[in-house]
């Protein structure tokens, strides 16, 4: 009996303290049935696979920390921020994919990406404008320089209010691959 009891006593332990787990689940068009979707780290190892069926994909597991893995199914890549705990969805229904998580890391992203995509968005416009206008390069340049500001400020201010999870190192990381385009620049920063 006492030996049944030592074997019982760590089982319990652990089915009590349950061990954090994310999830994501996700959806997809039915031109994406019977397709694998990957979950895979930013070196393209696969931490997961499923089959998509009934438009629909689900991924489960535990992880040291945090980390930045990419949705990946045929063509279509996305980023997903996970940290043991999160309940994720990812939308591939529409475009952009989208990926929320209740106010979690994904959420956090999502908040600031959205905000970088509309500034550029803005600045791409107003240049394309002051160019039809006849403004040289330069001038355009000119013009352009505190709508740039700005946008470098949100990454900054992004990284910063985020320094102390992974949502600060992937924008950090958008940053160095939006100004190291050969990796080897990069690896040599």
């Amino acid at each position: 009996m006492k030996k049944l009891l030592y074997l019982a006593i760590p089982a319990l332990l652990m089915t009590a303290c349950g061990e954090k787990k994310y999830s994501i689940e996700g959806k997809t068009t039915g031109e994406y049935e019977g397709k694998t979707v990957l979950l895979q780290n930013n070196e393209g190892e696969t931490l997961d696979s499923c089959v998509v069926a009934d438009s629909a994909f689900a991924f489960t597991g535990g992880l040291e920390g945090q980390s930045v893995y990419q949705i990946s199914v045929e063509r279509t890549k996305v980023p997903v921020l996970i940290q043991n705990g999160a309940v994720i969805t990812a939308d591939l229904t529409q475009g952009p994919a989208e990926v929320t998580d209740n106010g979690g890391l994904n959420d956090q992203y999502n908040i600031i990406a959205n905000n970088i995509f509309e500034t550029s968005k803005s600045i791409n416009e107003k240049a394309q404008k002051l160019m039809a206008e006849g403004k040289t390069y330069p001038e355009v340049l000119d013009s352009i320089k505190p709508d740039v500001n700005a946008m470098l400020d949100i990454y900054r201010k992004g990284i910063e209010e985020n320094k102390d999870n992974i949502v600060g190192a992937h924008i950090l990381g958008m940053v160095a691959r939006e100004f190291y385009t050969d990796r080897t620049q990069l690896d040599s920063v």
